[in-house]
């Protein structure tokens, strides 16, 4: 959580949101505006939650005389198939969704009481809200994106989950062929075209998905590299680099906010 209270217009130079990380807000009370550069200003009502899963430039802002009773939050890197299939903007109108209505009123309870622990059960409760916003998404068929069904297809299944468990193993497309049972080219075209992109691909998606996680800790990038799978720091150092077009030293200082 990065702000919770009562937002009315936006005040000239405000910050942008959602310039390096993705972002969640929920409404309780109130008309939210946000703008994006380029783009017809969005009206959202509450109760509602709306949801920016990528870094991506916006503003807001409290439509009306008394503003709007907010909480922002924001989001860690997603990995696949989240980061595949989420669109960059989703609401999600809370009258209509009471599984997650009662969260967000833990949630604005809690800001409200600041009892003791309460930032910690804040941040708590907005992990679970994203997992059931992300349930009732799947729930509705809201999402698409074939890693979806990759991962129930009786073949595609056990490859994908050993590549999230083991991104440090030494895969190859022979490897995964195995593992699903098929030959190596029979693998190949079933992977691309269910899940969109060559499985070496994904593999590479996938460990520096890992390695943003593992950086984002604080850890030192030669661990990062043994982890998902580089023998040396520099091998990973040059993936990282054409993946995020930073080196995983800048990106590390840039998140942890060192200078």
């Amino acid at each position: 959580m990065f702000f919770s209270g009562n937002l009315c217009t936006l005040k000239q130079g405000s910050e942008a949101d959602g310039l390096k990380q993705g972002t969640m807000h929920l409404l309780s009370r109130g008309e939210l505006q946000l703008t994006r550069k380029g783009f017809v200003p969005l009206i959202v009502r509450a109760p509602s939650v709306l949801l920016l899963p990528r870094a991506l430039e916006h503003w807001v802002q409290g439509s009306g005389p008394q503003g709007v009773d907010l909480m922002c939050a924001t989001l860690s890197e997603l990995a696949p198939p989240l980061d595949l299939i989420l669109p960059d903007i989703t609401v999600i109108d809370l009258d209509a969704t009471p599984s997650l209505q009662r969260l967000v009123e833990l949630l604005f309870e809690e800001a409200e009481a600041r009892a003791f622990g309460y930032r910690a059960a804040i941040d708590r409760l907005l992990q679970y809200t994203f997992v059931v916003l992300v349930r009732h998404l799947i729930d509705r068929q809201l999402l698409s994106g074939g890693v979806l069904e990759a991962m129930v297809d009786n073949r595609l299944s056990v490859v994908l989950s050993m590549l999230h468990e083991s991104p440090e193993h030494d895969w190859t497309l022979d490897s995964m062929a195995e593992l699903a049972h098929l030959s190596r080219s029979a693998f190949a075209l079933r992977f691309v075209q269910m899940v969109g992109m060559p499985p070496l691909t994904y593999l590479t998606h996938w460990r520096m998905a890992v390695a943003r996680n593992l950086l984002a800790q604080g850890q030192a990038v030669k661990a990062v590299a043994a982890q998902v799978g580089y023998g040396n720091a520099t091998a990973f150092a040059r993936a990282f680099q054409r993946a995020t077009r930073q080196s995983p030293s800048a990106w590390q200082m840039d998140h942890l906010g060192q200078s």
